[in-house]
């Protein structure tokens, strides 16, 4: 199993908004690819006071090659998508991981 964990710090004032575009409109699309087994969002409790809201999605891939797959033929468009929307009002860190 290969995880692709994405944490984002989103502007406190866009949370609501970027929490429905990401849980209706961006991982729908990114499950439609039909290379990942699931995906999942997690709201970190631990949080830095810095006026944002943290969230960690993890999007599951059976195997490293379906990650590949992805990230050759989605990922800019996906990430450049949510981009559009949400400019200078939210961070990313990307993590790729391995189940061992």
């Amino acid at each position: 199993m290969t995880l692709y964990s994405v944490t984002y710090s989103v502007d406190e004032d866009h949370t609501l908004a970027w929490l429905t575009y990401l849980k209706e409109i961006h991982n729908p699309l990114i499950m439609s690819t039909g290379l990942l087994v699931s995906c999942a969002v997690f709201r970190i409790l631990f949080e830095v006071q810095n006026g944002a809201v943290s969230y960690n999605c993890q999007y599951h891939f059976a195997k490293r090659e379906d990650y590949d797959t992805y990230r050759e033929k989605y990922n800019l468009k996906h990430k450049y998508t949510m981009l559009k929307q949400f400019k200078g009002k939210f961070n990313d860190f990307n993590a790729l991981l391995e189940e061992i």
